[in-house]
């Protein structure tokens, strides 16, 4: 696993080129699955985002759904903002599953030692959010309402695809890339292809808004089929499965990374890039993943995004009845 020290340093990084899975998407995600809340959940989420600082005066607003939407997109970030902080400390490792390209279900035990990663944290909140329970992690106690900013945040997660997976290159932290506006794969997957998504036919800028309903609309055949999957675990093997089908599998299949690939597991640290995946560091020219990725790319990107959305709503719905 990603350790303390490697998660804080890709924060400062992450102040710079946006949040893990970009704030931007994780404000798509919490905008698609507010559309698909039964009117139980809706209740139950405006209740207990009613006194947060940022959601509550959206919702005293007054505006019903498009309300709540906007106050749902407005704390999806906030699991990222506490990292490095009192209040998110010991959160850190909680927002990923490192599994290598072999790894199955019979590996995630070991790769989620002491309940120290995203699927687990997120049956422990869901839990707690259906029984009205606080979680205590070390110093901190957190209330339902920060439960549910979390599961928002983490049920993102869960599905950007190199949160799930790693090629022995933390993530794709480690790997220089070039192309949609940024130099290492993670951020490509986090940010980069998010900015292009934000993009219409006619190459201007979108709102959230517009791209969650864009996306909501396109994938609309896919809800039940998507939302059958109810296991956190295998939505997590499922993201793997996309990291080295769409982001990792282009260039793998034309043999262009340096060593014997894919890789088995290998816990690496994101400040220790250099050191510990020297080959993928020093990689000269970097990947270029303008000549790899296409429409196919975005497209998964883009059923990502609405698989994330949908599985919060259903997760929402089944324990804020």
């Amino acid at each position: 696993m990603r350790k303390v020290l490697k998660i804080g340093l890709f924060f400062l990084l992450a102040v710079q080129a946006g949040f893990p899975w970009g704030a931007e998407a994780h404000r798509v995600i919490a905008r698609i699955a507010a559309n698909h809340l039964s009117p139980q959940a809706q209740a139950r989420v405006a209740a207990l985002l009613a006194t947060d600082a940022q959601a509550g005066p959206l919702l005293a607003a007054g505006g019903g759904a498009p309300a709540l939407a906007a106050a749902m997109a407005e704390v999806a970030p906030w699991a990222d903002t506490i990292k490095g902080t009192k209040l998110g400390a010991g959160t850190e490792n909680w927002h990923f599953l490192d599994l290598a390209y072999a790894d199955g279900a019979a590996q995630i035990s070991q790769r989620c030692a002491n309940n120290d990663c995203v699927t687990a944290q997120l049956r422990m909140m869901t839990a707690n959010l259906q029984s009205g329970a606080s979680l205590v992690n070390g110093s901190n106690t957190y209330s339902p309402e920060e439960q549910l900013k979390f599961v928002i945040h983490f049920m993102g997660d869960l599905h950007q695809p190199l949160h799930c997976a790693t090629n022995a290159d933390a993530g794709g932290n480690c790997l220089y890339t070039r192309g949609f506006g940024e130099d290492e794969l993670h951020a490509t997957w986090d940010t980069g292809l998010i900015e292009q998504l934000l993009k219409n036919a006619q190459g201007q800028e979108m709102s959230e808004a517009e791209l969650a309903s864009a996306l909501d609309a396109q994938f609309a055949s896919q809800f039940a089929g998507t939302t059958n999957l109810t296991d956190f675990d295998q939505m997590a093997l499922e993201s793997h499965d996309v990291a080295f089908q769409a982001a990792y599998g282009p260039m793998l299949a034309k043999g262009i990374l340096p060593g014997v690939e894919p890789r088995p597991y290998v816990d690496v640290d994101v400040s220790q890039c250099a050191s510990e995946a020297p080959d993928f560091y020093n990689l000269n020219p970097p990947v270029d993943l303008t000549a790899l990725y296409n429409s196919a790319t975005l497209d998964a990107v883009g059923l990502q995004l609405a698989k994330a959305g949908y599985r919060l709503a259903v997760v929402l719905n089944n324990v804020l009845q």
